[in-house]
């Protein structure tokens, strides 16, 4: 396998697990009350790369799961990936 894949597999590990450990920070807070992450700065992340993280963290913190202005926003972001994802497969299986 190409470097580049071994790249690309290192960089989505590393924006995911940032992307989750993000939204378990958020959560914590919102808990106890603190200053937030924005949600731009969420957003951003995923937008980044980072969606599958974000998806696994809405899962296991139930956070960011019923506020439907950001999961509009969020949803967006997954669909632009999996667009990209699908228009990168069939690119590539010609």
């Amino acid at each position: 396998m190409p470097l580049r894949w071994y790249l690309l597999l290192i960089y989505g590990i590393l924006i995911n697990s940032i992307t989750f450990v993000l939204r378990g920070m958020d959560k914590r807070k919102s808990v106890r009350e603190q200053w937030r992450i924005r949600e731009k700065t969420l957003l951003l992340f995923c937008a980044l790369g980072g969606f599958l993280g974000a998806i696994l963290a809405m899962g296991v913190f139930h956070h960011k799961t019923i506020k439907s202005r950001f999961l509009v926003r969020f949803y967006l972001i997954v669909g632009v990936w999996i667009i990209a994802f699908v228009t990168c497969y069939l690119a590539f299986e010609r």
